[in-house]
């Protein structure tokens, strides 16, 4: 369904010229983008290239309306991210029409920008959007996931690629081992394989030894995204997992859906 800009600008709310907040990440920093001055009330014509001076304010109910998340010039669109009092969400503008999405698009903590990326991803000669939202990003923890916006004749299709929902994969994918005498962890992942000693750490939990879930991030070269899930050990009598590895992916879209193939392991201790 297209929506008006009139429609939304009567809803939008005041916003100050800034950059986004720089976060504290464990990742490569997404650059911020600049805006120009902004001193009149919102409306249809003032809503691009704005950006939320200060993040408190902008997650507050009685505070401004928008946050510019990225722009792709070349392909006229712009992705905002709306105050949760608002209704949540983003909104990507593609020229004059908007379409919204249910999506969260900020951590509580140590936010950052997501990642815009514009390329034919899918192979078929036309590029669509594919957007890398950091959603949890805490001590422990660095949640990113990925989604893929198309083109279609009557709007946009959002096609989602979580950790969570591949848990059942990755599991199936890598081998576990365990020796308790020499305190090793062996993984297998279809031609790589990784050995760790965990010295003087507790055993691994028998029952669930593996975790995929707590460190997830995606890179794109060239058209090209690469899946990275973190491998963490439950140890016996720890709370937090210990992360130790990473398993890469290279993710595929075939126009509807995400598969994933060539899995490789890699350490990532000492790093």
């Amino acid at each position: 369904m297209r929506h008006s800009l009139l429609c939304l600008s009567a809803s939008l709310l005041l916003l100050t010229s800034c950059a986004a907040p720089t976060p504290q990440s464990s990742f490569p920093a997404a650059s911020s983008p600049s805006a120009p001055a902004q001193d009149a009330p919102l409306t249809a014509e003032t809503l691009d290239g704005c950006a939320v001076s200060d993040l408190e304010t902008f997650l507050a109910l009685d505070g401004p309306g928008a946050l510019l998340l990225g722009q792709v010039p070349e392909a006229g669109l712009t992705l905002y991210g709306l105050n949760p009092g608002l209704g949540g969400g983003v909104i990507l503008r593609q020229e004059e029409d908007l379409f919204p999405f249910d999506q969260r698009f900020l951590p509580d903590e140590s936010p950052r920008l997501p990642d815009l990326w514009w390329a034919d991803f899918d192979g078929d000669g036309s590029s669509e959007l594919a957007v890398n939202y950091l959603t949890l990003n805490t001590t422990d923890q660095h949640i990113f996931e990925l989604h893929l916006y198309r083109p279609e004749e009557d709007g946009w299709t959002d096609t989602a690629l979580r950790a969570e929902d591949w848990v059942s994969t990755l599991e199936d994918t890598v081998g576990y081992q365990f020796d308790p005498i020499s305190g090793g962890v062996s993984l297998t992942a279809e031609e790589s394989s990784l050995l760790y000693y965990l010295e003087d750490l507790p055993d691994p939990d028998p029952a669930q030894p593996l975790t995929f879930q707590g460190q997830t991030y995606f890179r794109e070269e060239d058209g090209r995204i690469t899946a990275v899930f973190g491998i963490g050990l439950r140890l016996s009598g720890e709370e937090e997992p210990f992360y130790f590895a990473r398993l890469l992916a290279d993710v595929t879209y075939d126009g509807a859906s995400f598969s994933l193939s060539r899995f490789t392991l890699e350490p990532s201790y000492g790093v």
